[in-house]
């Protein structure tokens, strides 16, 4: 089970990848090193490592933690089921099973160490990414300057295949507004429309309720980053399966198309 510790180290990474998209103008990053670019496919065989999905929600009267669990949850389960078809879409092998952490009881099936590598891995994975946004809001990327080196995490993965080409590493941000914000943002719409009308101007806030989605995909042998994403979608309806694979599908649409093997349809 994860300790309190590790709870917080979790809690600080989702912060982290939220931040990131949220800090800056740009919210669609991805880019690819030239080996993966010319042909992905020479990656062909991929594994999923345990896809970490953390909820960033303020419960209240209209919204409780178990609240915010379920949806979290709901959500988690849609993002990796879209993360494995994409994959096979653009003609990945995607092998072993793919699991989810996204609620406490998933965690708490884990052994120490594996929660622990998991927690690491994932902080590597936000302070990667912290770097590459950077660098790409001013210039291009080199992404192999860039390696993900915790291989011990690789190992969390349920019978991880010794023929593996690539992993893949997903850490998901479901953010969640409650009603009594809904109505509050609602309202404060409302209002500043109303002055709007005597000045000329049309306010609008859009719900932040969404999902944060940062995807990497790693050689196994050499642990440089092949391709790397992290996309914020916005006002999307968390009830909705198919909005929620979409976060995944489209942020995936921009994998690089093999030369020898188009993406199936």
């Amino acid at each position: 089970m994860a300790t309190k510790g590790q709870w917080r180290n979790i809690g600080v990474t989702a912060a982290g990848l939220v931040l990131l998209l949220t800090t800056g103008c740009a919210t669609k990053l991805s880019c690819a090193n030239q080996a993966f670019d010319k042909n992905p496919l020479l990656y062909r065989q991929v594994q999923v490592l345990p896809v970490v999905v953390t909820p960033a929600a303020r419960p209240d009267m209209t919204l409780t933690t178990n609240d915010v669990w379920q949806i979290n949850t709901h959500v988690a389960s849609n993002l990796v089921l879209a993360l494995r078809q994409s994959l096979q879409a653009y003609g990945f092998d995607v092998l072993g099973q793919q699991a989810v952490l996204g609620c406490p009881d998933d965690w708490s099936r884990l052994t120490e160490s594996c929660a622990s590598n998991i927690v690491v891995a994932n902080r590597e994975l936000s302070q990667a990414s912290h770097a590459i946004s950077s660098r790409l809001q001013h210039t291009n990327v080199n992404l192999t300057e860039y390696r993900l080196t915790n291989t011990t995490a690789f190992a969390c993965a349920d019978e991880v295949a010794s023929n593996t080409s690539a992993i893949v590493l997903m850490h998901s941000t479901v953010i969640v507004e409650s009603k009594m914000e809904r109505n509050k943002r609602r309202g404060q719409i409302a209002l500043l429309n109303t002055v709007g009308a005597l000045a000329g101007f049309t306010y609008w806030h859009s719900s932040p309720s969404g999902v944060v989605n940062t995807v990497a995909i790693v050689d196994s042998k050499t642990f440089e980053i092949l391709w790397w994403s992290s996309w914020r979608f916005s006002n999307v309806n968390l009830a909705d399966t198919n909005a929620i694979a979409h976060t995944v599908t489209s942020m995936m649409a921009q994998l690089p198309t093999s030369r020898q093997q188009p993406p199936a349809h």
